[in-house]
């Protein structure tokens, strides 16, 4: 399910572990604090909408 553990550490390993992005996101989840979410832009505003969700691992 995207979004899960299970798919980030999936992207996770495609990245170059010396990026910011790799290292942003293995510090959150060593954390606690990686926070998931759906975005989308409003044709009609151009607004951007941000929803943080919880995926379950199941």
């Amino acid at each position: 399910m995207q979004l899960s553990s299970g798919w980030i550490n999936n992207v996770l390993s495609r990245l170059d572990p010396s990026s910011r992005a790799y290292q942003a996101i293995e510090q959150a989840q060593a954390s606690g604090k990686l926070i998931t979410a759906v975005a989308g832009v409003d044709k009609a505003t151009g607004q951007v909408i941000a929803v943080p969700i919880k995926v379950t691992d199941h």
